[in-house]
């Protein structure tokens, strides 16, 4: 695997992303599986990059993209993660590298204590490794998910 750079999140990745976004096994692990058009995807794209409550990083290699995170800042400063890699770069070890990064990159950011929270349908048993490989707790589950927790101080 090329080294993964840590990037802020650009307008001209939005479409990747989209394509990531709809991918059919991303679709899957999504708790909203339904297909999003591109318009949608732009529309919520460009509001996102302008809300500082939204951090969305980008995984590069080589200057490509090969992943994406975001962290969603909620009333009480704490952050759900969302972690998505490009299908075809996927099982290389980028979501350990686009997490444990982002998590640093969003750390220097806001230069504070961080709960991060990560919510993970059953079914995605990648996603649940990676979040426990990287220090997440797990403190909540039912039959449909697990929610997982990390503190940085």
């Amino acid at each position: 695997m090329d080294k993964v750079n840590i990037v802020n999140a650009r307008l001209d990745h939005s479409e990747i992303i989209w394509q990531w976004r709809n991918d059919p096994q991303t679709q899957k692990m999504f708790f909203d599986g339904r297909r999003i058009s591109i318009s949608e995807h732009k529309n919520w794209y460009k509001n996102a990059l302008l809300d500082d409550r939204v951090i969305i990083y980008v995984g590069e290699a080589n200057q490509h993209p090969v992943g994406v995170i975001r962290f969603d800042q909620n009333i009480n400063k704490q952050f759900d993660v969302s972690i998505n890699i490009s299908p075809d770069k996927r099982g290389l070890g980028i979501g350990k590298v686009l997490l444990v990064e982002g998590i640093k990159k969003l750390k220097n950011f806001k230069n504070e204590s961080l709960i991060i929270f990560a919510s993970v349908k059953n079914v995605n048993a990648y996603s649940h490794s990676l979040f426990k490989a990287c220090g997440f707790k797990k403190f909540f589950e039912n039959d449909q998910i697990i929610k997982y927790k990390f503190e940085f101080n």
